[in-house]
């Protein structure tokens, strides 16, 4: 009868087998650059790699969010300068109206450049980005601001700013937040507990300075009402440029919220890619090949395989002859 296989045979096989299976994981990992593409690959690696897989998208959403509240930070931050400027060109248009030398005509022409910077101040107040109101506050899907002469700010309102706030908030590392945002109401459009305009407000301020300009003498001068009506366009003129000296101000604290929101953003941002660069390190510790070793490896097992295939050559063969008696 045939006996059981040689079990040199046996061995033969089974280190041959093994030769090839670690060829072949050192070639997969010259190939993909990874020693970890599955459990098996490396089973003491798998915990730290998903961990670090985990930290690393956790980070990298941050990073992304941080982006968008830049986005939408600079451009608030930017409209604003641009709300200061307005307001500046305004202060010049008011001095130049304040002195008594001025004519009727001449102060009506500074009034309606004036009432042009009004609307500018209008569009400045609803800025959008990405389709969103950005001094809406909570209420971001809708306009803030349409002008209108009428009202006693110049503008009409399209939210109750009494029952509306900016909440929004920027998310750091380790879940830290903080405030990104202010509404119109706060920055342009000052009120007190009653809703009326306060001295801080921007639209009132300038409204009042473009009426103020208007509102020249309607007889002649040698009129008898004329001396009295001019004193009240100049007093109401220089009540107008100190309101709006207090909203000047205003607008600047707003503008000055939006330069620390600016700071603290790429602050944190800088935090942010520091971690995600450590966390990027760590998972490449836990996947990537040591492409050396891997090569090595590879001449290792080929030298390995021709060895073991060489001695095998060198052993005695027996045939069927050698099994029947």
């Amino acid at each position: 009868m045939i006996g059981a296989v040689n079990p040199s045979i046996a061995q033969f096989l089974a280190n041959l087998d093994s030769i090839t299976q670690r060829s072949n994981r050192a070639q997969n990992e010259v190939s993909s650059g990874l020693k970890l593409t599955e459990p098996s690959d490396s089973p003491g690696d798998v915990n730290a790699a998903l961990e670090a897989q985990a930290d690393l998208d956790q980070t990298t959403q941050i990073v992304t969010n941080l982006g968008q509240v830049t986005s939408q930070t600079n451009t608030a931050e930017s409209a604003l300068e641009n709300a200061v400027s307005v307001v500046q060109q305004v202060t010049q248009l008011g001095a130049e109206g304040a002195t008594g030398t001025q004519t009727s005509e001449t102060r009506s022409n500074l009034a309606s450049q004036v009432q042009t910077l009004q609307q500018q101040l209008v569009g400045i107040a609803n800025t959008s980005f990405e389709g969103r109101y950005v001094f809406s506050g909570d209420q971001d899907g809708t306009q803030p601001y349409t002008v209108d002469p009428g009202s006693p700010t110049g503008v009409a309102s399209n939210i109750e700013w009494s029952s509306t706030q900016a909440t929004q908030q920027a998310i750091g590392l380790n879940g830290e937040t903080f405030p990104i945002a202010q509404t119109a109401g706060e920055i342009f459009d000052s009120s007190d507990a009653n809703g009326n305009p306060t001295a801080a407000n921007v639209f009132a301020a300038v409204n009042a300075l473009q009426l103020a300009l208007q509102n020249n003498p309607s007889v002649q001068p040698g009129d008898p009402q004329y001396q009295s009506q001019s004193d009240a366009q100049q007093a109401a003129i220089n009540a107008a440029m100190a309101s709006l000296q207090t909203a000047s101000d205003h607008l600047n604290q707003g503008l000055a919220f939006y330069g620390n929101v600016q700071d603290r953003v790429a602050a944190a941002t800088n935090d942010a890619n520091n971690r995600q660069t450590y966390e990027q390190t760590a998972l490449s510790n836990a996947e990537d090949a040591d492409l050396p070793s891997a090569i090595s490896e590879m001449t290792e097992d080929q030298i390995d395989e021709q060895a073991t295939l060489a001695a095998q050559a060198q052993l005695p063969k027996s045939s069927l002859f050698n099994y029947l008696g």
